[in-house]
């Protein structure tokens, strides 16, 4: 091998060509790590057309005399039926956003295989349901909009204190007084409703460590383990369930610190899920608006729009706030 000059510039040269030839390229691009829960926690209803506003009619009766009235015996007056009308209206927001591929970056894409476009539709998509989570459950304020965790309409209370009189929040409280907690605040929104069985609350959001609480923690009863957790005692023992509903309780962040109190306490939120008492109406879903071609940026330029409403409480007995889970 005479005449052959080995040095560490070459060395190097020559990995960084070897590490190019054997580098295998992963073709899955990772999108960011996110979630969004607002379909399990509200009925979404799509459908509607380029409104302002969204409105739905209410009525209440009400019998001259009142009912004890209406008992048999001598009657001197017949008793008139009243109907009363009132309407709820709610203001709908416009989400927009636009989308701007460059025409070099098309052609580079030719290239890799990749699909920049989709990339590009799966981002608007995404902020979407990031402005639909915000408008579900905390609204926008400053439009005064309320969602779904900080209704002025809904009535709100403290959870009862534990037996030593210490604390209000789970950590601090048994199995049986967290099932009381539970009972206590659906009872509650079913009294308010007129003890309506189709108004008993089926839906339960508490804080994601309240959840893991519930979930990490075994049953014990006078020194026995039992083979459950303590959510398990509480889906199988509740009032609701005794009643016919199917009790559904899950881990919502949004929960946290939306409570009343300074600071803010953790809230737990009781409610009925059916569209007869509780829906979020989007009147256009996202779609392409427009796509035009834009010669000052050498782009492709598209127009997303969608038109959403806002958290309708069509009834406000069956919900029921509790603070300082």
């Amino acid at each position: 091998m005479n005449g052959l000059i080995v040095n560490d510039a070459a060395l190097a040269g020559g990995m960084t060509f070897l590490v190019g030839e054997l580098e295998k390229l992963d073709p899955v691009v990772r999108q960011p790590l996110t979630s969004v829960t607002y379909p399990r926690d509200v009925r979404i209803i799509r459908e509607g057309g380029w409104y302002q506003f969204l409105s739905n009619f209410n009525v209440n009766y009400a019998i001259s005399g009142g009912v004890k009235n209406l008992q048999g015996g001598i009657q001197n007056e017949i008793a008139r039926i009243q109907a009363n009308l009132s309407k709820d209206t709610v203001k709908t927001s416009v989400f927009q956003s636009t989308l701007s591929l460059k025409w070099i970056d098309m052609q580079f894409n030719k290239m890799t295989g990749r699909n920049l476009q989709q990339m590009l539709e799966d981002g608007t998509r995404l902020a979407f349901d990031k402005y639909l989570e915000q408008a579900v459950y905390f609204g926008f304020p400053d439009q005064a909009i309320a969602g779904l965790v900080n209704h002025p309409n809904v009535v709100h209370s403290s959870l009862a204190m534990n037996a030593g009189n210490t604390s209000t929040q789970w950590v601090n409280k048994t199995p049986q007084e967290i099932l009381d907690d539970v009972n206590d605040a659906i009872t509650t929104a079913w009294q308010n409703s007129e003890y309506d069985n189709s108004a008993i609350p089926n839906h339960i959001l508490i804080p994601p460590s309240a959840f893991t609480l519930i979930q990490g923690t075994i049953m014990s009863v006078t020194g026995t383990i039992a083979n459950s957790s303590v959510l398990q005692y509480i889906l199988n023992n509740n009032i609701a369930t005794t009643l016919g509903q199917e009790l559904k309780i899950y881990p919502c962040r949004q929960c946290v610190g939306a409570g009343a109190g300074n600071p803010a306490t953790d809230r737990m939120i009781v409610y009925n899920d059916n569209a007869k008492f509780l829906d979020f109406q989007i009147p256009v879903d996202i779609g392409r608006i427009m796509s035009m071609w834009n010669p000052d940026t050498a782009s492709m330029d598209t127009l997303y729009a969608a038109l959403v409403g806002a958290v309708r409480l069509h009834y406000t007995q069956p919900i029921i706030y509790k603070d300082g889970i």
